[in-house]
């Protein structure tokens, strides 16, 4: 079944609402729901937590953690939180990441320096690229670089 951030920040918006119609108790059967569908915004969708506070007006370090609730108590098999989110796991199917496959896309996207020793003539005509580009010498080499792999591969 496919679905739409939209639909996931309106769903949202609106359980959150009810959610305050209700006394100022913290329920969890409200807090799991929430957090779900918080989880589906920064997991699925790619959403910062910046953003997803600024769109359900909710404080940033209740995002922070509220997005790793759902994986980890479905991971878990958590029988209570599954079925406060049952509707939602229907309606709204997603396979959340586990921590250590986000650690390790996290890793894979650092970046790595290299120390290169250049000749005079090289390294002159690196400068000048960077130039050109208005770009610092190490991001010019780093472009150069990609765009030789690139050719490389292909």
């Amino acid at each position: 079944m496919d679905y739409t951030r939209a639909e996931i920040i309106i769903e949202c918006k609106n359980h959150l609402k009810k959610i305050s119609k209700k006394s100022k108790k913290r329920l969890r059967e409200d807090i799991d729901k929430r957090n779900y569908l918080i989880s589906l915004l920064y997991f699925k969708f790619k959403l910062t937590e910046e953003t997803i506070s600024n769109f359900l007006d909710l404080n940033r370090n209740t995002i922070t953690q509220a997005k790793w609730q759902a994986p980890f108590f479905i991971s878990i098999d958590d029988i209570s939180f599954i079925a406060n989110v049952n509707e939602y796991l229907i309606k709204y199917p997603f396979e959340f990441p586990t921590k250590e496959q986000v650690s390790m896309s996290r890793i894979l996207k650092k970046k790595t320096s290299v120390t290169v020793n250049l000749h005079l003539n090289v390294y002159n005509k690196l400068k000048n690229y960077a130039e050109i580009n208005d770009l610092r010498s190490d991001k010019a080499a780093a472009d150069l670089l990609t765009k030789a792999l690139k050719i490389w591969v292909e």
